[in-house]
């Protein structure tokens, strides 16, 4: 039997600045709250990690996307043909629980992410289709969607898996 994740949620997330988070928000020294606090993913196009937060790009710059999360007990295998851009980034939380972070830390969507080992260094996959459309989807148009994995793992460098959309090229120019 193929291995599954230990937990899997799915919501449809409001986010604008066609970025969002995860991390835990009632944290008062989280980056969230400083401006320029968390890196930009502007090395991989996709996904950042610092202070205790991650960072996904979007295509769409306000409006919703569809987020579905997924935490592992070890690392989950890799689906390059179902995905436009795929990234990872190594990210340290305290213990707490880890949420889906939008528009606004006031109004975080209902699924903390339970970490299988408490406290320590996590890996995150983000997995993206659909981001070139933007705000240009028309209705009936599919939506942007987005994959999140984590899992526990030592800290590695950010790695590029997979990159074929517009979006993610235009992070990854230096200078931006």
């Amino acid at each position: 039997m193929p291995a599954a994740p230990l937990f899997r949620y799915a919501e449809d997330v409001f986010i604008e600045d066609s970025v969002y988070f995860l991390g835990d928000p009632d944290d008062p020294d989280s980056p969230l709250y400083v401006v320029g606090g968390v890196p930009a993913p502007d090395v991989i196009g996709l996904v950042a990690a610092g202070g205790g937060v991650a960072q996904v790009t979007c295509g769409v710059h306000i409006g919703d996307v569809h987020v579905s999360v997924e935490v592992w007990s070890d690392t989950p295998a890799v689906d390059l043909d179902a995905w436009d851009d795929i990234a990872e980034a190594s990210v340290t939380w305290a213990g707490g629980p880890v949420r889906v972070i939008g528009a606004s830390t006031e109004d975080v969507p209902g699924f903390p992410v339970e970490l299988p080992k408490g406290a320590g260094s996590y890996r995150v996959r983000a997995c993206v289709r659909g981001r070139d459309a933007g705000e240009a989807r028309d209705e009936g148009d599919p939506p942007e969607i987005h994959l999140v994995q984590i899992w526990p793992a030592p800290e590695a460098p950010e790695a590029l898996l997979k990159a074929t959309d517009d979006v993610g090229a235009v992070w990854r120019q230096p200078g931006d």
